[in-house]
């Protein structure tokens, strides 16, 4: 509670197919000049079972992107010192999160979540050292002229075709734990 915050889609009518990069398109504001964030990419499957599909992260003043390199589905950051920029002060700022590549079917009865935080503490072996230092408050812009948006990359007419879901130990870390919403996502 009070470390991010977490999206999740009504039940899916239908498998929904994905393979390739992702993106989170965030409005960003924040307290600090620049802050680290993480998304994660999950399905919450009709069994009560939460399935890790994918992570991205992004240092907020790498935000600046290659136009040519990138699509509507895959962000590519310059990556230059003379692209890295601190973000505006009080003003919302406009960044492309890649999620990278996965081939996942969310399964028909499912939903996708995606949580939207500060990296680490989420990996069994390695952690970020992150710039954060002292309290940050970061603001995601949800609608109207700041509308943050998850970027899928929907392979049309493709299903699961009839294979049963993985089972808990079919994936690395803990992909298929038992879901449990947060009671404060603020």
């Amino acid at each position: 509670a009070g470390k991010g915050l977490g999206f999740i889609t009504p039940a899916l009518t239908k498998d929904v197919f994905i393979a390739g990069p992702s993106s989170v398109d965030l409005y960003l504001k924040s307290s600090k000049r620049n802050t680290d964030i993480q998304v994660t990419l999950t399905e919450v499957r009709p069994d009560g079972k939460e399935t890790y599909v994918q992570n991205g992260w992004l240092r907020a003043s790498h935000r600046a992107l290659n136009k040519k390199a990138s699509t509507a589905y895959d962000p590519v950051q310059t990556w230059l010192k003379k692209d890295g920029k601190p973000l505006k002060k009080g003003k919302f700022n406009y960044e492309r999160i890649q999620i990278y590549p996965a081939a996942h079917v969310f399964r028909a009865g499912s939903k996708i979540r995606i949580n939207i935080q500060a990296p680490g503490g989420d990996r069994t072996i390695w952690d970020f050292d992150t710039i954060e230092k002292g309290k940050t408050r970061n603001t995601i812009g949800l609608g109207g002229v700041i509308p943050s948006k998850l970027v899928l990359p929907v392979i049309p007419g493709e299903d699961a075709q009839g294979t049963p879901l993985p089972g808990p130990t079919d994936l690395r870390g803990e992909p298929s734990r038992t879901y449990a919403p947060a009671s404060n996502a603020g």
